[in-house]
């Protein structure tokens, strides 16, 4: 806000910061990058180039590539690298 004799208050026109980036880019350049790699590693890394958790799991729920862990941890791989007969659908 910028403060204009006899008209008041008005809007300062400053340039945007910068966009976060979309969990569509950041996760699979972080499964990409690591190879076999869990969901809490995921979104630590992704936390660092500001993409929120709730954004990666909602991306990790489309990703087809994964091996399952203990309990319900699943392991994501990249594209190329997942054997075919470990690839499960989401």
């Amino acid at each position: 806000m910028e403060f204009h004799k006899a008209r008041g208050f008005g809007a300062l026109d400053l340039p945007q910061g910068a966009q976060r980036p979309s969990a569509e880019i950041v996760v699979p350049a972080i499964i990409e990058a690591h190879g076999k790699i869990n969901g809490m590693q995921i979104k630590a890394l992704a936390k660092e180039q500001r993409v929120g958790k709730n954004a990666v799991d909602a991306f990790l729920k489309t990703w087809p590539n994964w091996t399952p862990g203990r309990g319900s941890e699943r392991f994501y791989l990249p594209k190329e690298t997942a054997p075919t007969g470990e690839m499960r659908a989401a």
